[in-house]
């Protein structure tokens, strides 16, 4: 299980104002489901508070904070509103935003020499509603040691990506300065 931010803006579509304040504040948070199943693995996900108290047709962005399950498979996630000690909103009749996630295990490390062309695959979430396939081949100087999701800065060889088993296409080449 990892800990992701995920970009959200919220509209409030209803006729009361979120509080954000008092014993029963307004969060948001999700749930994990196995759809085979049709069973919640995680009913309480964390909570992420919302910025400031949000009245009827007013809108507000935050960084949702999502930790994955533990183990692999696919899961839909169900992004919802809680309000602490009396509902959550999905369970009232309200519609929540729900994407189908797969969650493989991370690698945590791979040595690479300067002779190093290899191809690796690459999960994250994708707030598309169609699924992608993303695959990275990277040769760089030197030896490195590369730890995934880490920040890389260094002198690039190359840098392809293929997308949904298109073509290979050069993205970078040269010097990251922003890092990869």
């Amino acid at each position: 299980d990892r800990e992701y931010t995920v970009p959200m803006e919220i509209i409030n579509t209803g006729s009361a104002t979120w509080e954000v304040e008092g014993d029963n504040p307004i969060h948001f948070s999700y749930r994990w489901s196995d759809p085979e199943r049709k069973e919640i693995i995680i009913r309480d996900g964390l909570r992420t508070p919302l910025p400031r108290k949000v009245g009827p047709r007013e809108k507000v962005t935050l960084e949702a904070r999502v930790r994955s399950p533990s183990t692999r498979g696919t899961f839909m996630l169900s992004y919802q509103l809680v309000k602490e000690g009396e509902f959550w909103f999905e369970d009232t009749g309200v519609t929540s935003l729900r994407r189908i996630v797969t969650v493989s295990p991370v690698k945590e490390s791979k040595e690479f020499s300067a002779d190093f062309l290899g191809d690796y695959n690459i999960g994250f979430i994708n707030n598309q509603a169609k699924q992608l396939s993303i695959e990275v081949q990277v040769a760089h100087e030197g030896s490195y040691r590369l730890l995934i999701g880490e920040r890389w800065q260094g002198t690039l060889k190359t840098l392809r990506v293929k997308v949904d088993q298109g073509e290979w296409q050069s993205v970078a080449s040269g010097r990251l300065e922003e890092g990869l």
